[in-house]
């Protein structure tokens, strides 16, 4: 679980008749992986983040991310970032928020903006 007992201790009363062991556990250094997810935080970007590779698999499994980064689907363009309370866990977030670029949207079927200047005038 990527995570070791640093130290342990006996308290000094008894618990139910049972002698309980308490000990403080530190987690060891993990790798950090990158996760990402389209359409979050902001509908029609894609967020990315960088989490510590033991508790990667709770986003995947309960908030739809995946492993690897927002450029492996597409989307390359830099646009800032935005900080995210996670809930239950309390904890704030900063993703990485990415866009396509418009050749892309446009192969992918998304609404783009057109324009010529000087027109119809």
């Amino acid at each position: 679980f990527g995570s070791s007992f640093e130290s342990c201790s006996v308290p000094p009363f008894p618990f139910w008749a049972m002698r309980v062991t308490l000990c403080s556990i530190v987690a060891s250094s993990a790798a950090d992986v990158a996760i990402y997810k389209v359409g979050y935080p902001v509908a029609g970007e894609c967020g990315q983040g960088s989490v510590d590779s033991a508790v990667a698999k709770y986003p995947e499994q309960f908030a739809g991310f995946k492993e690897g980064s927002c450029k492996d689907v597409g989307y390359t363009v830099a646009d800032g970032q935005k900080t995210i309370k996670i809930p239950v866990w309390g904890k704030t977030f900063t993703i990485d928020l990415f866009k396509q670029t418009a050749r892309v949207a446009a192969e992918s079927g998304a609404d783009v903006a057109i324009y010529k200047v000087g027109y119809p005038v």
